[in-house]
Parts: C-alpha cells; structure tokens; sequence
C-alpha cells in the first residue's frame, strides 16, 4: 500500500510462457476473473527480461 491506496496485480496465462506473468491493473479498472485482456509486452535492460502492462479487457 502506498499514498494512492493498493496495487492491484493480475497473474495473467500467456500460451508461450510457463508460468503466468503478473501485470499491474490500472488504478479504477474492476477485475473481471477469468476475462481475457490484451496485455503490452515492454523489453527490459536485462538480456530476456520482460515487463507485461495492461491495454484492455476483451470483450
């Protein structure tokens, strides 16, 4: 928790990935469980290294 109020994180299946990939639900979007969401995939500075940001619910 910080000054804002919570972080909310969604845990996100990708079929290329092994394991879900977390991504930061923006501040006053609801979670939808079970939904499917388009997700950004950002390269980080580290060699394979990827951070994974929300767009929007699919609807």
């Amino acid at each position: 928790m910080h000054e804002e109020g919570h972080t909310m994180y969604l845990m996100v299946k990708i079929p290329e990935k092994k394991q879900p990939v977390r991504v930061r639900l923006p501040r006053g979007i609801p979670i939808r469980k079970g939904a499917k969401i388009e997700i950004n995939e950002i390269d980080t500075l580290w060699f394979g290294k990827y951070r994974h940001s929300f767009s929007k619910y699919l609807e």
